[in-house]
């Protein structure tokens, strides 16, 4: 039995390998379909990164860039700020991986972390439809997609 659980979607994208690199690097593109959050890092192996409010006065998570292998992939250490009962967590780590394919691009985001964080191993992989659904019509559109409850949660 593994210790370690891991989750991945994907998704296929119409843009460039750049294109979807800049969405996961640039501030400006990711507070429009990354929940409110800025990312700021220099983006190189080694360092480190934080996803910030849109304001920037308070870090929802941060982390160490593991591997970063520009446009391609992008490995991150993850430290949840965002929520009291999680801070001091055993880490986890995010995989994003970009392929080509014609005038599309599969990205794949994946998630690794210890079982002993079930828990909030759930909580950041339930998000992933939303984010890579964002991540996707912004890339396609240029505009941000806004997710509304969900009618039957409305009834």
């Amino acid at each position: 039995m593994s210790d370690e659980l891991s989750h991945s979607y994907s998704v296929f994208i119409r843009a460039t390998p750049q294109q979807v690199w800049e969405a996961l690097t640039d501030p400006d593109l990711t507070v429009q379909y990354n929940f409110g959050s800025a990312a700021k890092s220099d983006w190189r192996t080694g360092s480190h990164y934080a996803m910030t409010s849109a304001d920037g006065s308070s870090v929802m998570y941060d982390g160490r860039v593991l591997l970063s292998n520009e446009p391609r992939q992008l490995v991150q250490t993850v430290n949840i700020k965002f929520d009291r009962a999680h801070i001091g967590h055993k880490e986890m780590t995010i995989s994003w991986d970009i392929e080509q394919f014609g005038e599309t691009c599969q990205v794949t985001i994946s998630h690794r972390g210890p079982d002993s964080e079930a828990q909030l191993f759930e909580v950041l992989t339930s998000h992933c439809p939303n984010l890579m659904s964002g991540l996707k019509t912004l890339l396609e559109t240029g505009k941000p997609l806004h997710i509304g409850q969900s009618a039957t949660a409305l009834a």
